[in-house]
């Protein structure tokens, strides 16, 4: 019986680091999807995408809109 408790002891620590390292691989993941510009974003989504992000005042957002082609 103290044997089986010993072995889950020992398990754990292998499962921490295996739950760190993917936190961390999520981590670099995430940093580098939000270091894109979205000039960056919008050359790799195509030319008919628009991004508009929170900085961008409501004025700017609505010429972006009405300078747009609509399809009919």
């Amino acid at each position: 019986m103290k044997n089986k408790a010993n072995k889950s002891l020992s398990a754990r620590p292998a499962f921490a680091r295996l739950v760190g390292t993917l936190l961390l691989a999520m981590a670099a993941l995430s940093a580098s999807a939000v270091a894109q510009s979205p000039a960056d974003l919008a050359s790799q989504l195509g030319p008919n995408v628009y991004i508009f992000d929170p900085s961008m005042s409501t004025s700017q957002i609505q010429a972006t809109v009405d300078s747009s082609p609509t399809s009919n």
